[in-house]
This record gives structure tokens, C-alpha cells and sequence, in this order.
């Protein structure tokens, strides 16, 4: 069996049964952070990997860890203190990891899915 997306048309298999590496050349880890109430800070890891397994009876799963240190706001400053012991301590925490709660199928185009984070700050949800 395998995860399938319905239409008015053929189903189509999404993700056959077993696991499934996430290719960092066709994948990105984004954030954006509301500040100071007024502009939103948006950036990215960029060293980062993860995992989706794909069960027989086409539950899903997803794991994965990003590199502290490879934060990237576009603004060096702001990085530099992110990483500092003031806020994520990259040096003493060098990875966040994350795993899955659930995981739905597309609804056109957007796959929908709750996960569950650790960091230096604690567990955290995202959605």
C-alpha cells in the first residue's frame, strides 16, 4: 500500500512504503518570526536532514535535526546572536531536532502537518 492523493481522476501514489531521505537540494528549513510586533524576521538553516517514513498502511512519519549554526537571516549581526549563549547557544547545542505528530495528505498544493521541536529552549510545536 501506499499514500495516495484522490481526485476526480486516477489516484496517484505519493509516497510508496519505506524510507525516504529528505534531498537537500530540492528542500529548505524556513522560519519567519514576528519582532517587536511590526516586521517579521524570515530565515533559513541551511544544513539540515531529515527523514519520512511511509508505513504499508500509509501512515507517515517525519524526523529530522538542522544545524544550530547554520542559521542564516541575511543580516550577520543578527545570526552572530542567534547563535550566541544568549539565545540558542550553537556551541553547547549544536542541533534542533524534530519529529512528526501527524501528517495529512495535500490539499492542493501544501501537505499539512504538526511537529514537534526540540532545543536549548525546550520542546516547542509547530505547525
Amino acid at each position: 500500500m501506499a499514500v495516495v492523493a484522490a481526485s476526480s481522476g486516477p489516484t496517484v501514489a505519493l509516497i510508496p512504503p519505506g524510507a525516504w531521505k529528505v534531498d537537500p537540494n530540492h528542500s529548505s528549513v524556513n522560519f519567519h518570526v514576528k519582532h517587536v510586533a511590526v516586521a517579521t524576521v524570515k530565515g533559513r538553516f541551511t544544513a539540515f536532514e531529515g527523514t519520512i517514513e511511509a508505513g504499508e498502511d500509509g501512515g507517515l512519519q517525519a524526523h529530522g535535526t538542522v544545524d544550530v549554526a547554520s542559521i542564516d537571516t541575511h543580516e550577520s549581526k543578527r545570526d552572530a546572536h542567534l547563535r550566541s549563549p544568549e539565545l540558542f547557544d550553537a556551541a553547547t547545542h549544536p542541533q534542533i531536532t524534530f519529529a512528526s505528530t501527524y501528517i495529512t495528505p495535500p490539499a492542493e498544493p501544501v501537505w499539512g502537518s504538526s511537529v514537534v521541536s526540540r532545543s536549548r529552549a525546550g520542546p516547542g510545536r509547530w505547525c
